[in-house]
């Protein structure tokens, strides 16, 4: 689902027992082909990882958002952002989010 030898990892003690495990796109590299970095490439499709444990009854989810320009929001954060939510709506457990590069503003809205 990521771009070759690009990804997210999450790592477990064995003692962790896992229930089930899965990923979603939160946004595609269609999404994305019009956005560039620094040096020219384009960013990869982005998704969010989830994890449910089975004792404590746990769901992890892990994600890592699109950067934007100077740090605002942008349309893609917006969608990324939806969808997040969307993807944690569907748990009912206790929840664990992992989020690294999402605008303090947007983060404070969707956790309000």
């Amino acid at each position: 689902e990521q771009a070759p030898s690009i990804g997210l990892a999450v790592f477990m003690r064995k003692t962790i027992e896992i229930e089930s495990s899965s990923s979603r796109f939160v946004l595609t590299q269609e999404e994305l082909n019009h956005l560039q970095m620094t040096d020219g490439r384009t960013y990869y499709p982005r998704i969010v990882q989830i994890i449910k444990l089975k004792n404590p009854t746990i769901t992890i989810f892990n994600f890592h958002g699109v950067p934007g320009k100077e740090k605002k929001d942008s349309i893609e954060r917006e969608i990324q952002m939806k969808r997040l939510h969307e993807a944690l709506d569907e748990y009912s457990s206790e929840k664990i989010l992992v989020v690294t590069l999402i605008y303090v503003q947007t983060l404070k809205q969707f956790i309000a």
